[in-house]
């Protein structure tokens, strides 16, 4: 071998010996080095199939004494409503919509019930009372609304206004607050 070094020497120009011979040296030589290393990595590797097996079992228990937890409205709801959460915890596409669609019902709900006015007891004035006052007398205001052309038009447009503008309301507070950044996981959601 060395004669055949001597002879690629011919010129002037230095001899490189094999370079994936060279190479294997040096990372034995590196090997030697981190030898302890490798065999707790080695065992660790051995660690890791029943920690595999471990998670596995410990995913499906859940799943069976759980059940599929984004299918419950109740807890879904409530992790959407949670801003440290909102929908980052629910995976389905399908369910988000399900879940938002309930929201913005429930929030309109709650709107409507709010602006239903509060009966005072006092009896309302009908059209058909007997009255000696002509029915455009503007001493009795409450008798010339009730008998007004445009009474009934005004009640069913101020239903179907209070109810669009109900829709639109729950529809803008729950994208803007699903739009809202999350708070972090260990921060207290009640300060939200």
């Amino acid at each position: 071998m060395e004669s055949a070094a001597r002879y690629f020497e011919v010129d002037g120009l230095p001899h490189f010996g094999c370079l994936a011979h060279k190479l294997n040296l040096v990372i034995q030589d590196a090997l030697k080095e981190i030898g302890d290393t490798l065999t707790k990595v080695q065992s660790l590797q051995e660690l890791y199939d029943p920690v595999k097996k471990l998670a596995e079992k410990l995913k499906e228990g859940m799943k069976t004494r759980l059940g599929n937890l984004e299918r419950n409205e109740t807890i879904s709801l409530s992790t959407i409503l949670d801003p440290r959460f909102k929908l980052k915890a629910i995976k389905n596409k399908e369910q988000i919509e399900h879940l938002k669609n309930i929201l913005k019902i429930k929030i309109i709900n709650e709107i409507n019930s709010k602006n239903q006015p509060v009966n005072s007891g006092e009896p309302v004035p009908s059209s058909s009372s007997s009255s000696s006052e002509p029915a455009t007398s503007a001493a009795n205001p409450v008798q010339l609304q009730t008998l007004s052309l445009w009474s009934e038009f005004d009640t069913e447009t101020d239903k179907e206004f209070s109810l669009k503008t109900s829709d639109v309301g729950a529809a803008e507070e729950l994208d803007k607050y699903l739009a809202d950044n999350l708070i972090k996981r260990t921060e207290r959601p009640l300060k939200y």
